[in-house]
């Protein structure tokens, strides 16, 4: 082959090499090309509602019409902060929730239960929660390790039936179990009965043998308005447990325990032969929790209706729980036991006698008894459907038209705490005139600095029509301790609604009788009217004189008879 021949092949070969990058370089680009518009192209959203039948399939997109058969299927399938509808039916799972998501019951009341297999052993916990901003609405849920568990913040479980959890693993078995650092979550209008521990327990104890270290404290929840009862089952395989309480907080500060109807937690290690002396069972159980607010309850036929115990922990000054305005009545060892030894403030509350608790420094007293360092005094003559306590600083209002229908006035200089109760009953004897209906406690801490204090009772015109009186009598009496007492210095606003006492130093009571005060309202009862006589039909009877009547009649009968003789005599 001549030079010339091998340079042009060098050349040919070397425009090859250059053919080929560049295909390669084109290939590359395409596939790059196609790569970003693959990222770049929209990803199909998660449908913010979907819907759950037991009829369903899972295989399905999860419409109305067209539902998933699980739902965990509808919970991994909804975005962020939708709703997933569940019809009613049994549903045998274990359901994890990793998203804020709402999680309702569209139908009648779901059964979400625990156990899988039917082997009558729990597969797991109903309902797990890892994620903030969760709703669970509307279900029975059953036969779980737990019934709901989790660590959650923002959250919300209402209006469900919780039960039969059992303690397999040896600690679980609780109806909503929220271990961790939960915050501002609301547990409301839930029925929660026969788990093998807790009813509801908040909080977190790391063990760690340091009682002040407490990496993790739960605070600003609400649990209100559940009836929470006969937990502490201590079923097998696991046996006697020392958590029979209806609600537990542990290492959680700042919460509100509201409005519950908390009982039958009185079994506590039913073992008398290896633990005959514990007694520790209750409705509430504060454990190294502060500043937590115990309010409208009623706690009845537990062993303890609440109990309080730091655990060693070092307890805040000032330590700020209040246990008021609650009905403890009919437990069986204490109403309160407070094992610290800083005292609690249980002021206005009912125990199940108008001559208050059981304690040695209340010698007639007959109610639940209370252990050392509780402050029970004053305490309410008669159950209570709540209440509300507020410090004003010099004038001001304090507003309970929402807990007992009042709203009072204080003219002063100085800071003064009011409280004021609502009460179910009659808290004193028979009223002098017809009863409204409505009875209220006033409680004013100190009369030094204050001018007067004005307490307004507000009523609708139904109660006032239902009661049958007068609204231009209505009163408001004072119960002095022995009898109903007309206020004396009083009056109505019928524009308004409301009846009106003043009180200052020269009335009926007088502010220094303002330390615990039942008022009732009464007024005249409307006189029926005179019964109405109807008219027979036909016309109206009336008394009948009939030979008065007929008098006239047989006179001009005799007349005409002498005028037709005397005629007869002058013809012949």
């Amino acid at each position: 082959m001549s030079e010339r021949e091998r340079e042009g092949l060098k050349r040919l070969i070397c425009d090859a090499k250059k053919a080929n990058n560049l295909l390669l370089a084109l290939i590359l680009v395409i596939v790059l090309t196609v790569n970003v518009a693959l990222m770049i192209a929209p990803i199909p959203a998660q449908p913010t509602e979907v819907w759950v039948a037991t009829t369903g399939n899972d295989s399905n997109p999860g419409t109305q019409l067209q539902p998933f058969r699980t739902i965990q299927k509808g919970v991994d399938s909804v975005a962020v902060g939708g709703t997933v509808h569940i019809a009613d039916g049994t549903y045998n799972e274990n359901i994890n929730i990793g998203k804020s998501l709402v999680l309702k019951a569209a139908s009648g009341r779901p059964v979400i239960d625990g156990d899988k297999t039917g082997d009558g052993i729990p597969d797991g916990s109903c309902i797990t929660i890892n994620a903030n901003g969760v709703t669970i609405e509307g279900f029975e849920i059953k036969n779980g390790y737990n019934g709901i568990t989790g660590q959650t913040s923002n959250s919300i479980i209402k209006n469900n039936i919780i039960h039969g959890h059992l303690n397999y693993l040896g600690s679980n078995g609780v109806g909503i179990l929220l271990w961790g650092d939960n915050d501002n979550n609301q547990i409301l209008n839930n029925e929660i009965y026969d788990n093998d521990r807790q009813g509801i327990f908040i909080g977190y104890d790391d063990f760690d043998g340091n009682p002040n270290t407490r990496p993790k404290i739960s605070s600003g929840n609400t649990v209100s308005g559940n009836k929470i009862y006969h937990n502490g089952l201590y079923r097998q395989p696991n046996g006697p447990d020392a958590s029979a309480y209806g609600i537990q907080l542990w290492n959680a500060d700042g919460n509100a325990i509201k409005s519950n109807e908390v009982y039958n937690h009185d079994d506590w290690f039913p073992d008398p032969v290896n633990r005959p002396t514990f007694d520790f069972a209750q409705g509430i159980y504060l454990c190294a929790s502060f500043h937590n607010t115990v309010e409208g309850n009623n706690l009845h036929d537990n062993n303890y209706g609440v109990g309080l115990w730091s655990t060693g922990a070092t307890i805040p000054s000032p330590e700020t729980t209040r246990i008021n305005f609650n009905n403890i009545a009919g437990n069986t060892g204490y109403g309160i036991r407070n094992i610290n030894t800083v005292p609690v403030n249980a002021e206005n509350n009912w125990w199940g006698s108008a001559t208050g608790p059981t304690h040695s420094s209340n010698p007639g007293g007959t109610g639940d008894e209370v252990s050392d360092y509780v402050d029970f005094k004053p305490w309410l003559l008669a159950p209570t459907s709540g209440g509300k306590s507020e410090t004003v600083t010099d004038s001001g209002t304090v507003d309970a038209k929402t807990e007992a229908d009042t709203t009072v006035d204080i003219s002063a200089t100085g800071s003064h705490t009011i409280t004021v109760a609502s009460y179910t009953s009659n808290p004193g004897g028979a009223l002098p005139l017809t009863a409204l209906g409505k009875y209220i406690d006033v409680h004013l801490d100190s009369s030094v600095g204050v001018t007067e204090i004005v307490i307004k009772v507000y009523y609708t015109d139904d109660e006032v029509a239902a009661a049958g009186l007068d609204e231009n009598t209505l009163m408001l009496f004072w119960w002095n301790g022995a009898s109903w007492v007309a206020c004396s210095d009083q009056g109505r606003d019928t524009v308004n609604n409301y009846i009106r006492a003043s009180i200052r130093s020269d009335t009926t009571p007088s502010l220094n009788d303002l330390v615990g005060t039942p008022f009732g309202a009464g007024g005249k009862a409307i006189a029926p009217p005179p019964p109405r006589i109807m008219p027979p039909v036909g016309g109206i009877l009336t008394p009948v004189n009939k030979l008065a009547i007929l008098a006239p009649y047989m006179a001009l009968i005799g007349l005409a008879a002498v005028v037709a003789v005397t005629v007869k005599r002058r013809k012949r």
